[in-house]
């Protein structure tokens, strides 16, 4: 396959060409052990590369608030996707309801479930 500018300029350069991919997977990975901040940062790192967050930069940033507790914030990734356009799958909304069973929040989740 034919490289972009950019990547050609990051082969040029000896360095890897990072894309929205490369985030999505550290984003992810960092979430699943448990490295939060970790997480938010590559999230900030990957906008100020002038990349856009995808249903899986999201997704990844709110199964990682969730595992570690903090639905709060979880949802209100959820709300901020859903603000910048980016449709919500069936992955995102069922890692925030689990959150909210998690914390025994029924109402928030049986709600969250019929916004579905």
């Amino acid at each position: 396959p034919k490289m972009s500018k950019e990547e050609w300029a990051a082969s040029a350069a000896g360095r890897p060409f990072r894309d929205a991919v490369t985030y999505n997977s550290m984003i992810a990975a960092y979430g699943r052990a448990g490295r939060i901040q970790d997480a938010m940062d590559m999230f900030r790192a990957l906008k100020s590369c002038g990349l856009e967050p995808d249903k899986f930069t999201y997704t990844s940033l709110i199964k990682a608030k969730v595992e570690s507790g903090d639905v709060d914030d979880a949802k209100s990734i959820l709300d901020s996707m859903e603000s910048k356009g980016v449709e919500a799958d069936v992955f995102a909304y069922n890692s925030v309801i689990k959150g909210l069973c998690d914390k025994y929040r029924w109402y928030e989740a049986k709600e969250l479930v019929t916004e579905m």
